[in-house]
């Protein structure tokens, strides 16, 4: 089991929640924030509104980190995987899934 994940698609914290002992939820939309936030939240979630591009987070600060169905939508993806790497610590796992056609 993984210390902190943060995951960039909010709604997906829902299926791996119970895999961490800290979940930080985020989206660029405030929308997708709210959206997440319905029904019952776990204790171990907190939610945040960020840019892929620009984290607010401290070198190394995550365990795994899931963004889901973004890349492909992002201006610069190269400079989101930077912070994203950034963000992660040395043996940290990403997991990036694109559902596109």
């Amino acid at each position: 089991m993984r210390d902190k994940l943060w995951s960039l698609y909010a709604p997906i914290y829902k299926y791996v929640v119970s895999a961490a002992k800290e979940v930080v939820a985020v989206d660029f939309s405030e929308g997708m924030i709210q959206e997440a936030k319905k029904g019952n939240t776990p204790s171990n979630v907190t939610f945040e509104a960020a840019d892929a591009m620009k984290l607010p987070y401290a070198d190394a600060a995550f365990d795994i980190v899931v963004i889901s169905n973004t890349l492909h939508t992002i201006s610069n993806p190269d400079r989101a995987l930077k912070e994203i790497y950034r963000v992660l610590n040395q043996r940290g796992i990403l997991i990036a899934p694109n559902f596109i056609h």
